[in-house]
């Protein structure tokens, strides 16, 4: 429809955005800002975050979650799970020319820029940022947030900052994408940009003197590390403490609080992962979610090729009795 494509018609950008209902948070107290520590989950679109924070949400026992640069005031004990993803918010057709975020500031400053607080405008001339002056709150409308300055910021005011990020097989994440921006050119542009801030994290903070990734090496790795390992990984949850321990733990990297989820793995070892998962954040819970494989429905095998068959068989068989019928009528 004319009225629903974002490329030839803006008015449905303004509208799209300026029906999202964005929570102000008052500032009650400026030592009530910062969260003791935030688990901040992110990833390239449609890489499987928003189902992995909902995990981590329900696994530390809170209610609900900051959904990126949204207005929050949801602290439980001072503890904050966070959704991002690369790029995150809008669509790529309403803001084609990427910007990147260096810090994204607590809940409570997510207000229009004459709302800003004095403890907010201290804190974001601190982390030198560029403020929005026109928009529903001081951030761009989309966005990639850089995981490592926002690590840094956090860490040097005394905050606890964890990142899980979560990866995807990259043929299957871009077809899933293109629910979120239908332009192919700014798909792959905006993958790109995401990428490389991934890599720049796992760089930094996990590979250390080691191998170090690029662009051209990336999605090699990926499979040798964590398609491969849980290919190789006993599923038996009873040998979890033996060598099924030990094989998945190679596949959960992780370094200076940052830790890499696979979404492949996560699917295929589904209970055993997630125990995986809180054993090396030091999470204690026995919440398990419901597990529905979102790349089910882009790998075409045989099962999915005798399900169609038969589908066509049907379809035949309907149409040959709806022709006898008519004709003898």
């Amino acid at each position: 429809l004319w009225f629903m494509n974002y490329n030839s018609n803006p008015l449905v950008c303004y509208i799209f955005e300026k029906c999202i209902k964005v929570k102000s948070i008052k500032e009650k107290n400026s030592s009530l800002l910062l969260p003791k520590k935030i688990i901040s989950v992110i990833g390239l679109e449609a890489s499987g975050t928003r189902f992995l924070t909902s995990i981590l949400a329900k696994a530390h026992g809170l209610s609900k979650h900051r959904e990126g640069s949204y207005g929050f005031d949801g602290l439980q004990d001072g503890l904050l799970v966070q959704h991002f993803s690369l790029p995150w918010g809008s669509r790529c057709e309403c803001h084609p020319s990427p910007t990147i975020q260096n810090v994204v500031l607590p809940g409570n400053c997510s207000v229009p820029y004459k709302s800003l607080s004095p403890s907010c405008r201290a804190m974001a001339e601190d982390a030198n940022m560029t403020l929005s002056h026109t928009g529903i709150n001081i951030y761009p409308q989309r966005y990639f947030l850089d995981i490592v300055a926002n690590k840094e910021w956090y860490e040097s005011q005394g905050v606890q900052q964890v990142f899980v990020i979560v990866l995807r097989d990259q043929s299957i994440s871009a077809k899933s994408r293109l629910i979120h921006c239908k332009n192919e050119k700014l798909l792959e542009k905006e993958e790109n940009i995401g990428t490389d801030i991934i890599i720049h994290a796992i760089n930094k903070y996990i590979m250390g003197g080691g191998r170090r990734l690029s662009a051209s090496s990336y999605e090699t790795w990926y499979k040798e590390t964590f398609l491969e390992e849980a290919n190789n990984t006993n599923s038996d949850s009873n040998n979890l403490a033996n060598s099924g321990h030990h094989k998945l733990s190679a596949a959960l990297p992780s370094g200076n609080n940052v830790f890499l989820v696979s979404y492949e793995s996560l699917m295929k070892l589904q209970d055993i992962y997630v125990k995986m998962m809180y054993q090396a954040m030091d999470i204690d819970s026995d919440y398990m979610p419901t597990f529905k494989d979102g790349n089910a429905k882009y790998v075409v095998g045989p099962t999915n090729t005798m399900a169609f068959l038969a589908k066509l068989v049907v379809l035949f068989c309907f149409l040959i009795i709806s022709y006898l019928f008519l004709s003898a009528n």
